[in-house]
């Protein structure tokens, strides 16, 4: 049975992303800790969302989650989910190969090296993650950047993390306790 204590799976994906990527020193070399905006609760002043952009601002990466989908019985004993979640990155730089280059391979090498650490994350003392697949990666200019008269590219990278999970563990978690 988890732990009442023990963080769900997205949430733990969540954390492991940022400090799989942090781990990088080029990612923390390129990205000002302020400009890493973070949505969980460890960091509630980075969560941000800016109106007005300025260039001390940029680069900026922001992971954000856009839900799941799957089968709540894969198997008779299994459940089987594939999260979506992307990588946003606005760069505030024209130059290619200054920012949005380096910092796009830098993301991809990380989540290549992170791979094998969140294999290693585990639910009610089970692991979970079964695979970690790039969905798409789009560049263009950022129509926030240019509203705030500053020129630079933005990327998308999306991704998707395949997660099982014994279905009677599920349902033991979400079972209330009998009095």
């Amino acid at each position: 049975m988890p732990d009442p204590i023990e963080p769900d799976p997205l949430t733990q994906l969540y954390a492991g992303f940022w400090t799989g990527l942090e781990e990088h020193p080029k990612f923390t070399e390129m990205v000002k800790a302020a400009n890493r905006v973070k949505f969980n609760a460890d960091h509630p002043g980075h969560a941000r969302a800016r109106t007005k952009v300025q260039a001390a601002d940029l680069p900026e990466l922001i992971l954000t989650y856009e839900g799941f989908s799957g089968s709540l019985r894969s198997t008779s004993s299994s459940s089987e989910f594939a999260v979506r979640w992307t990588w946003v990155l606005t760069t505030g730089d024209m130059r290619i190969d200054e920012i949005l280059l380096p910092l796009s391979w830098t993301i991809l090498e990380s989540m290549v090296r992170m791979h094998a650490r969140l294999k290693g994350l585990s639910f009610g003392g089970v692991p979970f993650l079964k695979s970690i697949h790039l969905i798409d990666a789009r560049a263009g200019e950022s129509e926030l950047l240019r509203v705030s008269n500053i020129r630079g590219w933005s990327a998308v990278q999306s991704f998707e993390t395949r997660i099982l999970t014994a279905t009677d563990q599920m349902v033991t978690a979400a079972t209330p306790p009998q009095p």
